[in-house]
């Protein structure tokens, strides 16, 4: 039943209304994207890393499969599985690997540090 759906009450495609809710739609996608970018930065900076690391791998290994396959043609598929394989390796050792490195700033530079006695931190 039409009646239920409200189909007359849409607006006709290309109509003013439907381009100015598509206009509107985008001005927020595009602020929001812009509101939350700078959120972004740090994590894709530290994760820059594994990125690199898999972006170097990842044809030396597509080009190893297809020597050893008969079938393949380019490799492609091989090298959607290897990336999301390795990033799931990396990104846990990524994370293991800063977590020390700030334990051993801190207890390198613990004594260097100045506090207040009365201060309970």
């Amino acid at each position: 039943n039409l009646k239920d759906r409200q189909v007359r009450d849409l607006p006709a495609l290309g109509s003013l209304r439907s381009l100015a809710n598509a206009c509107r739609d985008v001005c927020f996608t595009i602020l929001l994207t812009l509101g939350v970018f700078p959120t972004v930065i740090p994590g894709l900076i530290l994760n820059l890393p594994v990125f690199l690391l898999i972006r170097h791998r990842t044809p030396r290994e597509m080009q190893r499969q297809k020597n050893a396959s008969s079938v393949k043609l380019k490799g492609r598929d091989v090298a959607a599985s290897y990336q999301i394989m390795l990033g799931i390796k990396l990104l846990p050792v990524l994370h293991v690997v800063y977590s020390i490195a700030w334990m051993v700033f801190f207890v390198m530079t613990w004594p260097y540090y100045k506090r207040d006695p009365d201060s309970w931190l």
